[in-house]
Formats: C-alpha cells, structure tokens, sequence
C-alpha cells in the first residue's frame, strides 16, 4: 500500500470579483484554457475556465482524471500578465499564473508538495467532447445518498435474461478514482478494464468514486473530517443497494490494497457471498507505516517515526515539517 501520495480534494466555495475593476487587460484571462497540471513526475489534464456572471468575475477548475468538473475557483486576483487564484478544499491550493503569448502557465502548491501548470485557450465544447470517455456496454451511473453527501459509480450489467453474479470493486489509497486513475501514478484504467473483463464473461460490475475523490468530491466538506468508517460505511450502503436488486444472483466484494481492508470491514456488517482480497495488506496500517518511514533519510525517518507513535498514542502532532506533510498534515491525522 502507498500512504505517501499528494491528494487533490475539491470542495464547492465561491468567491467573486467585482468586473468593474477589471482593466481592459485584464480582461485577456476570460474564457476556457486547457492543458496539464505536473504533480512530481506525473502529469494529469487540467482546465480552467474564466468567465462573467453578471458583474462578477468567477473562476472553474477541471481535472477530467479525477471526475472534477467545473468547481469554483475562490481569491481570484488579476494584474496582467499575472493571475493568482486559489482552490479551496480543507487544505488551501495555490496557484501563481502568468500569461504569456497564446499560453498561461506558472506554479501551484499546497501542504505537502506543489507542482506545475501549463495551458493553452481552446473551444470548450471540443476539448470536453475529444476527452469524453466511451461508456462500456451495459454501463449506466447510479449513486447512493449519505449524510454527508452523495457517491456517484458506473454499474455495469451484462446484457441477458437471467440473473448475474455483481462485484462491488473497491479503490485503492490515495486519489484513486473508481476508474483506477490516480494523478500520482497515472491512467492505468485498472478498475474500468476489469470491468470490461467481467462483462464479457457475464458478471456485473460496480465502481464508484470515494468519498472526497471525482464526482463523490462533495461528499466530505473538511480533509480533517474524514474517518476510515466512512469508506466502510459507504461500501456497506452500497452492498445494501446490490444484495437488493433482483437482477443478481450473487453478491461479491473485489477490494483493492486499502479497498481490501475497507471490504473486510464491510463483510462483517453484512452478509455476501465472496471477497476477493487484491494486493491487501495483513498488517495494521501503522506497522506498514513504520516500515516506509524506516527507509527514508535522516531527519525525516526519526521525526516521522516519532509522529508515528504519538498518534499511536491518541495524541496529535501539531507541528509537521513541509516534507512530512503528504502524510503527516494536520488535517489528516484525526484520519491516521
């Protein structure tokens, strides 16, 4: 399992600018810009969009790998060349911009790491139809309603008239979408083609977004909110969904490196037929910690493992040096 991984989480805010103080320079920045965002070596697509409603200036933010489509951009600030605009999301990402001719490019950061963007103007409508993904056969979007919000998924039901076995396939850690798409590592589509797989041999499937990643992105308000029970709870709703549905003959859990622990916990709270336990991890999570903090240079290993056993402890840390806060920040312990 992989604990040390940057996760963009975006959540709905808004903030506005007044149009009328807007220079005629400024207002170059309107319209629709689409390229990458780099975070450490991988690169994901990223669309921005500046627009006016009414006397405001709003701004949107895309990532189509992660399902995130159109959310609000808050603070945004224009002196041309230069454009600075934040995307809140419990924790705070910054992004630096500077136009230059024909494209806008410049820097973002947020606890934990940062990375680069680069993007260029383009038709809207043509960029979003180039990169609509296909849906497989039998696909459809289906969600359930937590108190927290709504997770969305794709069900995939082959096409017969008898009853079929479904698995319930649960993601890995980190920003990993129900596709199997994690902006650290890259489009591997994993989910989606075993998926596909699964069709062609007559058993359906469903893949969801977690909480706080893709199309479930509004189901967690606060990073520092989210509890590893969510997952379990989620999932169990989910089965609940499954096991009701009359079109199934048999209900079955595929989980995933941290999916697997979340499908453990899920079968003991209700009853299905089968779970399959990929690459899942037979130890606690802390100890699987422990063992990655060990490999890492001088002060980062003594420190980390340090923070490691106050939290063992119940106790939380509050001050975490900039390199340990992929895993380590603040917002993230309550979670740990």
């Amino acid at each position: 399992m992989k604990f040390f991984k940057l996760m963009i989480i975006a959540l709905v805010s808004s903030f506005t600018v007044n149009i009328w103080c807007l220079r005629g320079e400024d207002r170059g920045f309107l319209g629709f810009w689409h390229g990458t965002l780099r975070i450490m070596e991988a690169e994901v697509e990223l669309h921005l969009e500046f627009v006016i409603e009414g006397r405001e200036l709003k701004g949107y933010i895309s990532v189509p790998v992660q399902m995130m489509r159109g959310f609000p951009l808050t603070n945004i600030r224009v002196d041309y060349p230069d454009i600075y605009f934040e995307l809140e999301s419990g924790v705070i990402a910054h992004f630096n911009g500077r136009m230059h001719d024909g494209y806008l490019s410049g820097t973002f950061s947020q606890p934990g790491g940062g990375g680069l963007f680069h993007v260029v103007r383009g038709i809207k409508e043509e960029v979003i139809a180039q990169g609509e993904k296909e849906r497989l056969r039998g696909e459809t979007d289906v969600h359930i309603v937590t108190r927290y919000g709504s997770i969305h998924g794709s069900l995939v039901v082959p096409e017969v008239q008898k009853k079929v076995p479904v698995v319930l396939i649960i993601a890995g850690s980190g920003p990993t979408d129900r596709d199997g798409n994690n902006p650290m590592i890259g489009q591997g589509e994993i989910y989606r083609n075993l998926a596909r797989k699964l069709y062609e041999q007559g058993i359906a499937s469903l893949r969801y977004d977690k909480r706080a990643i893709g199309e479930s992105a509004r189901a967690l308000q606060k990073e520092e909110d989210l509890r590893f029970l969510y997952f379990v709870q989620d999932a169990v709703q989910w089965l609940e969904e499954l096991k009701g549905d009359e079109r199934f003959s048999e209900v079955i859990i595929f989980g995933h490196s941290e999916g697997s622990l979340v499908g453990i916990l899920a079968a003991q709270s209700i009853r299905i037929d089968a779970l399959i336990s990929a690459a899942g991890a037979g130890r606690n999570l802390s100890e699987v910690m422990a063992e990655q903090l060990s490999q890492q240079p001088e002060p980062y290993r003594t420190e980390g493992l340090a923070i490691l056993d106050s939290l063992r402890g119940g106790l939380m840390v509050q001050e975490v040096r900039s390199e340990l806060k992929p895993v380590f920040r603040i917002q993230i312990q309550p979670y740990l």
